[in-house]
């Protein structure tokens, strides 16, 4: 799992690309494919990643 850090700094690198808001959880997505032992993961720890850093992102907004 990340830390809050890690999930922070994805959320600033999102924030900072002006990603359009309806495609923010497909760019998650696509950084957590290249994310170290992400495959580990089972589907529920996976979105509750992908949320956690959704709402790190709106919180920037």
């Amino acid at each position: 799992m990340l830390t809050q850090k890690q999930i922070n700094q994805i959320a600033e690198m999102i924030n900072e690309s002006d990603i359009h808001n309806d495609d923010i959880g497909e760019h998650i997505g696509l950084i957590l494919e290249n994310v170290a032992g992400v495959e580990l993961l089972n589907d529920e720890q996976l979105n509750t990643l992908h949320s956690k850093i959704e709402q790190a992102v709106k919180s920037l907004k």
